[in-house]
């Protein structure tokens, strides 16, 4: 599914329902060649995929602190993986002084890639595509539970690189645009 989400076009999906999108021979062809280079046999798992593309694009998700709802198919101005590469920082706390789960060093650098980024209203903000299955409960309040308790370390780490990429050097900068 990540692959897909790197390389769809998000016009295929401007005025068109699901089917209308889903017919197209451009998303046929991207989500049965992906399928089939990942060893998946695509005609047993293209709906499902299909399904899966549509509703993380489509469906409206929360822009905070604002009240704000965009579906991330009508972005206007976006990234995808955008990579950085980041020192770790002198006086590095190690995961298990301050509880995370996550590799461990105290010096180098860290690689990495931002599935999507992304502008809205002059405030930017950062997408990760995950495939974790949430026994049905999807509430945002139920998906930041899950992001602060799983994914502390890269929360903090595409902070930072956003931070430098963006160029969000001061605490008033910081509040006003991430």
């Amino acid at each position: 599914l990540h692959d897909i989400l790197e390389r769809i076009d998000f016009e295929t999906f401007r005025g068109r329902n699901y089917d209308e999108w889903a017919e197209q021979p451009q998303i046929e062809s991207l989500i049965y060649s992906t399928l089939s280079n990942w060893g998946f046999d695509a005609d047993e798992w293209r709906e499902g995929a299909q399904e899966l593309i549509w509703n993380a694009l489509e469906t409206p998700v929360d822009l905070p602190p604002t009240e704000d709802r965009l579906r991330l198919a009508e972005l206007e101005r976006k990234a995808r993986e955008v990579d950085f590469y980041l020192p770790i920082p002198e006086g590095y706390v190690s995961p298990e002084e301050d509880g995370l789960r996550e590799a461990r060093a105290e010096s180098g650098f860290v690689e990495g890639s931002i599935d999507l980024a992304f502008e809205h209203d002059g405030r930017i903000y950062i997408a990760d595509w995950k495939s974790n299955a949430l026994e049905d409960d999807y509430r945002p309040s139920e998906l930041r539970t899950l992001v602060a308790r799983e994914y502390p370390m890269q929360v903090t780490l595409y902070t930072m690189a956003t931070m430098e990429l963006m160029d969000l050097d001061d605490r008033e900068t910081f509040e006003r645009r991430f």
